[in-house]
């Protein structure tokens, strides 16, 4: 079973249907990492370990195709991970399922260098050092 996690956090308002979602957030962890999300909950898995191929493409211009498919290639390294994570979702509404607005849609190189990782209350975070369940808390 994974362990729980506390993280200070905040309520914002579904922009879709006015619930209260408390969330956090990690930014600026130990260095540049890859996240993504579940697209029917709001899992995120966090990799640090992947980001140095990733951003070599990057830097050396190559095509969106090759950097998505080399992601893809890095999920289905994981068990079930390329069925349930992908570079566009987003975190959601625990209760109307619709996702938060997310600003650099469309842009790759831009989300795939976004250092702000979302996390909703009762989420998992999955990361190289274990998985974890995420309770959000009054911050201090």
């Amino acid at each position: 079973m994974a362990q729980k996690r506390r993280f200070p956090g905040r309520t914002t308002l579904c922009p879709s249907c006015n619930h209260e979602v408390a969330y956090s957030w990690l930014s600026g962890m130990a260095g540049p990492h890859l996240h993504f999300y579940v697209s029917d909950n709001n899992d995120v898995l966090v990799r640090a370990t992947w980001f140095a191929g990733v951003d070599a493409l990057l830097q050396q211009g190559a095509p969106e195709s090759s950097v998505l498919a080399a992601i893809d290639s890095l999920l289905k390294g994981l068990p079930d991970a390329a069925s349930k994570y992908a570079v566009w979702n987003n975190v959601k509404c625990q209760r109307c399922k619709n996702e938060f607005p997310y600003r650099f849609n469309g842009n790759l190189k831009l989300r795939l260098e976004d250092s702000a990782v979302i996390l909703i209350d009762g989420c998992q975070l999955d990361t190289d050092e274990g998985v974890f369940v995420v309770e959000v808390g009054p911050a201090s």
